[in-house]
């Protein structure tokens, strides 16, 4: 039984199920005694890039890199072999793990969990970032954003703290001081569905905005809400064209927010394949993809300007096909994939 281990995800984009890797180092006896690392694919393949400048990993390097749920059963035993699981803020990695186990319909145990960002704060470093710490501890961090690299260093810093305050890692678990302040039960996770990137450069995942969830959404300089996302902006694969499929060369117009796939995605899905994405609703308008309302943003009805309008130019004969969200995932299925 390990003492604890400390967990660390790299996401493709602002999704919590795009995990792309993850690292663990088991530590008993204040020694890291077991390591695990490996890419995963995540369920698309659209990796921001602002991801990819943080952690340097492309759909290039983890497409024959095992899912999520295939990697599952070792991440739980390594879970279920150890008194607590660490993490520096935790509410991130926690919600990676939570948000792609759903995804994948894979149940995880519960399990105690610690923010070592909480356990530490006390400490008058200048920085309570990973590399922040690593720096007050004199620990090196060659390879920031590498997902074992982060869990070794964590590790690293997690030891040198108990050794400080000289107290183990399990008595705090059995100190009911401690509980419901930095532990907690992985059950009574509020996971974020998506995180938020800062402008400016950020060295650390404090990317994800402490306090803002979908229950709680906090819109300004520091994100782009799904119906502020420029079209213009995202650039299709020319390789990945298709003249075969159903929405090649098609004019295509999303409205509300998607829950499967960020809205930047499906956008470039539409674009890998050839199709046309376009910011309003015309006579010209081959495709409208419904996502959910933001009901403070539509009126009565519940239906979007975008929605209303298709449906009255549908009315006066123009051929408009609308599709939820699943229907529209479902144009990118292969046969085998929609048989089971």
């Amino acid at each position: 039984m390990y003492d604890y281990i400390c967990i660390d995800f790299e996401t493709a984009n602002d999704m919590m199920n795009s995990a792309c890797s993850v690292g663990i180092a088991a530590v008993s006896g204040h020694e890291i005694v077991n390591t695990f690392y490996s890419l995963i694919k995540p369920p698309y393949e659209y990796f921001n890039p602002q991801n990819t400048e943080i952690h340097h990993l492309t759909p290039e390097d983890v497409k024959d890199s095992p899912t999520f749920d295939g990697l599952i059963p070792t991440i739980i035993q390594y879970i279920q072999n150890s008194h607590i699981v660490v993490a520096h803020n935790a509410q991130f990695d926690m919600s990676v793990l939570s948000e792609a186990a759903t995804f994948y319909n894979c149940q995880v145990p519960d399990f105690w969990y610690m923010d070592s960002l909480r356990l530490t704060i006390d400490l008058e470093c200048k920085h309570h970032s990973l590399d922040g710490l690593a720096d007050y501890f004199h620990i090196d961090i060659s390879d920031h954003h590498n997902s074992l690299s982060d869990a070794i260093t964590l590790a690293k810093i997690v030891t040198e703290y108990l050794k400080m305050v000289h107290r183990s890692l399990f008595s705090c678990v059995c100190n009911l001081e401690y509980v419901g302040n930095i532990i907690k039960a992985f059950s009574d996770l509020k996971p974020n569905r998506r995180f938020i990137t800062r402008k400016k450069k950020d060295n650390s995942k404090e990317r994800l905005v402490n306090g803002i969830s979908d229950d709680n959404p906090s819109i300004g300089n520091n994100c782009i809400p799904y119906y502020r996302i420029n079209p213009k902006t995202i650039i299709g694969d020319e390789s990945k064209i298709d003249k075969t499929h159903v929405l090649y060369g098609k004019k295509c117009v999303f409205t509300g927010e998607l829950h499967m796939i960020t809205r930047a995605d499906a956008i470039k899905k539409v674009k890998d394949i050839g199709g046309l994405v376009i910011g309003s609703v015309s006579s010209k308008t081959n495709y409208l993809i419904l996502g959910e309302q933001d009901k403070t943003l539509v009126g009565s009805d519940g239906m979007s300007s975008k929605e209303r309008k298709a449906k009255q130019l549908i009315a006066q004969g123009v051929s408009i096909t609308i599709l939820n969200e699943q229907e529209f995932l479902s144009l990118f299925q292969s046969d085998e994939e929609k048989l089971g």
